[in-house]
């Protein structure tokens, strides 16, 4: 506590590295569950320098998108030097190429602090911490890991988070979704779409939904959902019209809208080209009444592109 600033736990990771000529080890930020402390104590020739490699790199970030641009440090291993850095989404390091013919040992591994005292989503970007713990259900801080929840995206398709908000928010975004604050315009199309929607620029007066659409469109609540925070994350782009095909166009692109679904509402498929933006995953999220069931429609239903048949349809539930 007195060295690093942490309560660690007694938990640590210990692990012995040879590095051959030519070895080298890809940048990387060391996230995962509960480590807060790398350590590396070398064991190398004592005349081993910079020029033979193997130099602790360390990564400046690009702003708050927590990804490495460039190395801002090098620290050459020295014999019986312990070396310790603190495990962030910003500490980002590599193992540059062994030049040497010596082998390079080292033993690494990580102390750790205790399960609550540590955001168990990697990647997190800082400004959005405040709202993450502000907004969402505490149990949404140990869910990015979940094994369960991965397991059950890949082999049922998806997976629901009840209760994700907690009790607070969820009424006082209900009171703002039902107040006359938001002016909410009608888009209507025959064959396509007929729902109500808003201008995501008007919504001033509306503290809760404001931040938390500037909180679900960002790269950090990607990287909070099990089985998606480690998938490659597109710009992000989330006032647009999405059944416009000029839009739809851009590649790798991170859709989303506010929309208002009341009687006579509906969306039906679309024939528009969404396999042109690779892999990518539907997130929705619902406000209804605490009464709500199948009964009332609303339900979202997935079909095969080939067949046309109905795969699976997803209720709604709050």
């Amino acid at each position: 506590m007195k060295i690093t600033g942490f309560k660690l736990s007694r938990k640590v990771d210990i692990t012995l590295f040879k590095y051959n000529f030519t070895d080298m080890l890809a940048c990387h930020d060391d996230v995962k569950e509960t480590r807060k402390i790398a350590f590396i104590l070398y064991i190398v020739p004592e005349d081993w320098s910079e020029e033979d490699g193997g130099n602790l790199e360390l990564f400046g970030c690009d702003g708050n998108l927590v990804k490495p641009k460039s190395v801002v440090r090098k620290i050459a291993p020295k014999a019986n030097t312990l070396a310790l850095f603190e495990v962030s989404n910003r500490s980002f390091h590599a193992v540059s190429e062994v030049l040497s013919h010596r082998p390079r040992y080292s033993i690494t591994g990580w102390f750790h602090v205790y399960d609550d005292d540590v955001l168990q989503f990697p990647g997190i970007i800082d400004p959005m911490i405040p709202l993450i713990t502000g907004y969402l259900n505490p149990y949404t801080t140990k869910i990015s890991t979940n094994q369960n929840l991965i397991a059950t995206l890949f082999t049922e398709n998806g997976y629901q988070l009840k209760s994700f908000l907690n009790i607070s928010s969820y009424h006082l975004l209900k009171e703002e979704l039902c107040s006359n604050k938001i002016e909410w315009t009608e888009n209507y199309v025959p064959n396509s779409h007929n729902y109500h929607t808003c201008d995501y620029n008007k919504l001033g007066a509306c503290g809760v939904l404001s931040d938390l659409l500037r909180l679900f469109s960002s790269e950090s609540f990607l990287r909070l959902l099990p089985g998606i925070g480690h998938a490659q994350t597109p710009k992000i782009h989330p006032h647009h019209d999405p059944f416009d095909r000029e839009f739809l166009k851009s590649p790798k692109l991170w859709l989303g809208s506010l929309k208002k679904l009341k009687t006579g509402s509906f969306c039906i498929l679309s024939d528009y080209n969404f396999e042109s933006f690779g892999d990518h995953f539907d997130i929705f999220f619902h406000l209804i009444d605490n009464k709500w069931n199948s009964e009332f429609g609303g339900s979202i239903t997935y079909h095969n592109p080939s067949s046309g048949l109905s795969v699976f349809t997803q209720f709604i539930y709050q």
